[in-house]
C-alpha cells in the first residue's frame, strides 16, 4: 500500500512539471511540454516556487542562447518576454549580450542598452574570468558600463575594486574611480 501511494505521489509531482528542458547544456529555464509542444519559461526550473510562463514562440526555430535568453524566427526573448534588440545581429558572446548597436545590461525590467564605444569588441574583465563590474572594448575601459580614463596598453584589473596602469592605481568606490597613486608606482611588481 505504501509503495502504491509513493508511486502515485511521484507520478503526480512529475506530471505537474512544465515539461522537459529544451537545451540542458545552456539553460535550466526553458521547457517544452511534450503533448502540446508549447514552450514555457520557468526560472532555473523552479516551477513550483517561482512558477512558469507560457511563451508564444515558433517551436521549430526556437533555440536557447543562454540561461535567460532565447531566439526564434520572429524575436529574441529575455526570460519569457520579447527583448527590444537588433534581431539580425544580436548574440551572446562570453556572457555579454550585444548587437551591432549596443551592449545590453540586465535589469529588473529586462535588457537595457548601454552605450559603449565599440560594442563588437566589448567583453567583461575580472581577475578570475567571471563577469564583473569591469569591461573593455578596443577603445576604452569601463566600470559598470561607464568610461574610465586609463592607459589602455598597461591597464590590468587586479580585483573587483582595483585597476592598475603604468601611471596609477585606481580604486572603485561605488561608481567613482579615483587614482590614488600617480608617482612612484612601478607597473608589474
Amino acid at each position: 500500500m505504501c509503495r502504491v501511494f509513493t508511486a502515485i505521489l511521484l507520478l503526480a509531482l512529475i506530471g505537474c512539471s512544465p515539461g522537459f528542458r529544451i537545451d540542458r547544456a545552456r539553460s535550466d529555464s526553458y521547457y517544452q511540454y511534450v503533448p502540446s509542444g508549447r514552450v514555457f519559461y520557468s526560472p532555473n526550473g523552479n516551477w513550483f516556487e517561482l512558477g512558469w510562463n507560457r511563451m508564444v514562440v515558433d517551436r521549430r526555430s526556437f533555440r536557447v542562447l543562454d540561461e535567460a535568453v532565447a531566439k526564434d524566427c520572429r524575436a529574441v526573448y529575455f526570460r519569457d518576454k520579447p527583448a527590444k534588440v537588433d534581431y539580425a545581429t544580436f548574440r551572446v558572446d562570453h556572457g555579454v549580450y550585444k548587437d551591432s548597436l549596443a551592449v545590453y545590461q540586465v535589469t529588473f525590467s529586462g535588457l537595457q542598452p548601454v552605450q559603449v564605444r565599440d560594442p563588437a569588441t566589448f567583453r567583461y574583465l575580472a581577475p578570475n574570468g567571471m563577469i564583473g563590474r569591469w569591461g573593455q572594448d578596443r577603445l576604452a575601459l569601463y566600470l559598470d558600463y561607464r568610461f574610465v580614463r586609463v592607459d589602455r596598453a598597461t591597464a590590468q584589473v587586479l580585483t573587483e575594486n582595483f585597476v592598475v596602469d603604468r601611471d596609477s592605481l585606481r580604486v572603485a568606490a561605488g561608481r567613482v574611480v579615483r587614482a590614488v597613486a600617480r608617482y612612484g608606482l612601478r607597473y608589474g611588481e
